[in-house]
């Protein structure tokens, strides 16, 4: 039985071209993740308030909702977009905690911390496609859950 040697990615020599292009990642990443921050607070707070007016408009009378269907669709739809949005923070957070490693190893010639960036990298993709998959459900909720779906 063969046996398969851990590959060692310092044995290959990044280059002056490799080193800046992480370099441009990492500030790049940096400003991703402060826009995302702010789209994202931005859009909670919407979808907060939005849930919020809608309680008050049921609880009034001025809003009928349609029986449960429609008390999904108007309650329920603005904190899953709301989740979503927290989930795009916490995704985006590793994210640019991949990018962030990734460039102190490269400072430090660290290969350990350079492996360990891509535990980030991998939490990344894992929150960004559960979060992706919420979508997929959140709009099948609402085309059939919505009174009207082109609302």
């Amino acid at each position: 039985m063969q046996e398969h040697l851990p590959y060692n990615i310092f044995e290959i020599k990044l280059d002056e071209t490799g080193i800046n292009y992480i370099r441009k990642f990492y500030r790049l990443s940096a400003t991703i993740y402060i826009l995302l921050i702010l789209v994202s607070s931005f859009s909670i707070y919407m979808d907060i308030s939005s849930f919020l007016a809608i309680r008050r408009a049921i609880e009034t009378g001025s809003l009928i909702t349609g029986g449960m269907r429609g008390y999904t669709f108007y309650l329920v739809r603005p904190l899953l977009y709301a989740a979503i949005m927290m989930g795009n923070i916490w995704s985006g957070y590793h994210y640019f905690k991949f990018a962030r490693m990734l460039n102190k190893s490269i400072d430090t010639d660290n290969p350990p911390v350079f492996n360990l960036s891509f535990k980030h990298l991998f939490y990344n993709a894992a929150v960004f496609t559960g979060f992706l998959a919420l979508t997929v459900l959140l709009d099948l909720l609402i085309l059939f859950s919505s009174p009207d779906p082109f609302l």
